[in-house]
């Protein structure tokens, strides 16, 4: 990617208003996959100087700042508590720590990367966006949308809800964008499934009318849960994996998860 030139808003408003003064402009995150786009920007919005870079908790939710870098959110004990701490497994198989200091949760979450590790199991959770114009928006309504969203993200919000959850990243080597990555996550009142990589943008399905809460799943039952999380996941092909090998990844690993967190206590 080629940048003209920078711009470094200090508030919110202002990047609000830079933001949308042409198409031409572009809101960077940390810029971790400019190499990935061969575009020419005018002027790239840098929102280094807002105070964007925070993590803050409180009883019931995280909220991550959108400026975090990847490092900072692995590295956070409260996060690591959630979801059997699925979160923290996920980051610490993007690339190096090296990358992971540079990449941002506004930037992975903006980009809706089909080869993303951080999307599936903030999408498990149930996280939510902040933005300073359109406010709060769930991440699965995010994701599901096709329209480009011009506006600032401001931070991640983690429910703290108890749960259990299950992180499968499947790549062809340790350093490698994934072939599919499987997250499970069990809470009191539900099972989601998430599919990234396959390879689009990462998608969920609730299979708790599937399950019985309370007892562990016969093989009857996870082959009726695989089944219907494969009817409404749709997986394709690319140059890193083909549609039967990632149905057969799929089947394995959503199998595993769904059993290991059924037998599992939060």
């Amino acid at each position: 990617m080629k940048i003209a030139s920078l711009y470094r808003p200090k508030d919110v408003e202002d990047a609000l208003k830079v933001s949308r003064e042409s198409t031409d402009t572009v809101v960077f995150g940390g810029g971790a996959w400019l190499k990935l786009s061969p575009r020419l920007v005018k002027r790239a919005v840098l929102l280094d100087d807002m105070d964007l870079a925070t993590i803050e908790t409180s009883d019931d939710a995280i909220r991550v700042g959108a400026m975090c870098t990847l490092r900072m959110v692995e590295t956070h004990d409260a996060i690591a508590a959630i979801g059997s701490g699925i979160i923290v497994q996920a980051l610490r198989q993007v690339m190096g720590v090296g990358l992971r200091n540079i990449a941002t949760v506004g930037g992975s979450v903006m980009g809706k990367y089909g080869f993303s590790d951080v999307l599936p199991p903030l999408l498990a959770l149930d996280a939510k966006l902040m933005f300073a114009d359109a406010g709060e928006v769930s991440l699965a309504s995010f994701m599901a949308s096709k329209k480009r969203m011009n506006d600032i993200m401001l931070y991640v919000t983690i429910p703290r809800t108890k749960s259990v959850g299950f992180f499968k990243k499947v790549s062809t080597t340790p350093l490698d964008f994934s072939l599919l990555n499987i997250t499970v996550c069990k809470t009191r009142d539900r099972v989601r499934v998430v599919l990234g990589s396959r390879p689009g943008g990462a998608m969920h399905q609730d299979v708790t009318s599937r399950l019985d809460l309370n007892t562990i799943p016969d093989e009857k039952t996870l082959d009726d849960v695989v089944r219907e999380v494969l009817d409404a996941i749709p997986l394709g092909q690319n140059v890193r994996a083909s549609k039967l090998y990632r149905e057969q990844l799929a089947k394995t690993y959503v199998r595993r998860g769904v059993k290991e967190v059924m037998s599992r206590e939060g």
